[in-house]
């Protein structure tokens, strides 16, 4: 133990030169950051190294602007939205929240998922599942928080059955980590009944 406190009494020292430089009058080298993902990160498997941004043509204008104005009231009415339901997101380009349970069409989930969602008669998605699922349907992070009883295990039901497609009985596709034995169960009796 000695040794610790030893280390805590003389401290650490930081790497200082970008610090000298600018006091000596010479440029700091400036950090190059790549967009690209390890490939020991890419879980999905689905980043292509080839693809790279589409330019647009800066002949088309007059296109760029009306689509610009479109877009501009689209995100004034997704942010009324979302004020309206009290729902708070960070990130670059967020998707937009959902209305209705309707609205997962557009994902391609599949059909005895749909049916097993309108079985259950929810009224519509919950704050929570409005954002969160189309957020997790992107393959993005999601970190959420909402109150007790809020729709969170369906939130990340959802989408995780619709990413997973069809029933296969052998090997893992997923899993769910839960802290007690009783949010387990919680979690188990909600995705038997969407399954």
């Amino acid at each position: 133990m000695g040794d610790a406190f030893a280390v805590l009494r003389v401290g650490t020292s930081f790497d200082k030169r970008g610090h000298v430089e600018a006091q000596i009058g010479l440029k700091a080298k400036a950090k190059s950051f790549s967009t690209e993902i390890p490939s020991e990160l890419d879980f999905f498997g689905e980043f292509d190294k080839s693809t790279k941004p589409e330019i647009e043509d800066v002949g088309q204008e007059t296109s760029k602007k009306r689509k610009r104005r479109n877009s501009e009231v689209e995100n004034e009415q997704i942010q009324q939205f979302r004020k309206t339901y009290r729902i708070k997101v960070t990130g670059p380009d967020s998707p937009s929240p959902l209305s209705c349970f309707e609205d997962l069409g557009q994902y391609d989930i599949p059909e005895y998922l749909r049916k097993n969602i309108e079985e259950l008669g929810f009224d519509g998605p919950t704050p929570i599942q409005m954002q969160s699922i189309p957020i997790i349907l992107q393959k993005r992070d999601l970190l959420a928080c909402a109150p007790t009883g809020s729709g969170k295990t369906f939130a990340y039901l959802i989408p995780l059955l619709t990413l997973l497609k069809t029933h296969r009985s052998k090997g893992f596709r997923a899993v769910i980590i839960a802290p007690t034995r009783e949010l387990a169960q919680q979690v188990y009796r909600c995705e038997r009944k969407l399954k």
